[in-house]
């Protein structure tokens, strides 16, 4: 139970931080937009995963190795953000309004 409250608690986070980023990458007037095209490539990104990881383990991957590509895939994105553009990671709140 607590596992799972934790991944609620931090996937919850996860969404917030998505949306807000979608907010600020788009132009205004066309929030609506960036946020729809975002959601489309996470739930491309999280099915494609899905479909991915099963092909995995049918073919006998250890479960070892899939929690190390899980992480090699995270470590990628997070390498990946300080390359995003500086107009959004610093833009202000009262720039989206």
């Amino acid at each position: 139970m607590f596992i799972e409250s934790q991944t609620g608690l931090f996937g919850g986070l996860a969404e917030v931080a998505l949306v807000d980023l979608a907010a600020r990458a788009t132009p205004k007037g066309c929030e609506g937009l960036g946020y729809s095209l975002i959601l489309a490539f996470r739930n491309v990104a999280l099915f494609g995963a899905d479909v991915v990881g099963s092909y995995l383990v049918d073919h006998k991957w250890a479960f070892s190795n899939l929690v190390l590509l899980k992480a090699g895939t995270t470590a990628i994105v997070l390498l990946l953000v300080p390359f995003l553009p500086a107009a959004l990671k610093e833009s202000k709140d009262a720039a989206l309004r």
